[in-house]
């Protein structure tokens, strides 16, 4: 009968863990039961930093929505029942990403909806000759909830001041 010996070695790893640099800002929900974050991690001094946004439930910190990005002019507006949340990232001088978050108030199906709002789209509709225009800059200047379902964005595009109403649905 063969004897099989086995013997373990130690084996020695170096660690590749780093120290990063970040900074973070939140927005809670009205209500607490929610809170939208975005962080920063500067990882090499001569990269732009990364931005990591992302919104949790509090109590269960459960991840509702992620969005990997560069340190932008981010945000994000809640409504006052704490049922739809606007978040948005945009450059300074460049187009404006926004996400419609809406709480599901279907009995049978829980949770919450993501929603990307084609700005572009929407500024091609409501000014039909913008889209025309060789160059089309857009900024967002001010958010807001007019309602608990009607979302207020005035945008600067192409140095004129537009204001959409999106609903929230």
């Amino acid at each position: 009968m063969a004897v099989m010996a086995a013997s373990v070695a130690a084996i020695s790893v170096e660690s590749a863990e780093q120290s990063v640099k970040s900074s973070c800002r939140m927005v809670a929900s009205p209500d607490g039961a929610y809170t939208v974050y975005w962080v920063d991690l500067e990882t090499k001094p001569q990269l732009q930093p990364q931005r990591f946004i992302f919104v949790v439930e509090t109590s269960s910190n459960g991840l509702l929505f992620s969005h990997s990005t560069l340190k932008r002019y981010t945000g994000a507006v809640w409504n006052d029942l704490s049922t739809a949340c606007a978040v948005f990232d945009a450059p300074d001088n460049a187009n404006v990403f926004l996400w419609l978050l809406l709480k599901r108030e279907n009995l049978k199906v829980s949770g919450w909806s993501v929603q990307k709002v084609d700005l572009e789209k929407l500024v091609a509709e409501t000014v039909p000759g913008l889209s025309q225009t060789n160059v089309v800059r857009s900024g967002l200047d001010q958010i807001s909830w007019e309602s608990k379902d009607v979302l207020k964005v005035v945008l600067i595009v192409n140095n004129q001041s537009l204001t959409l109403r999106i609903p929230a649905r």
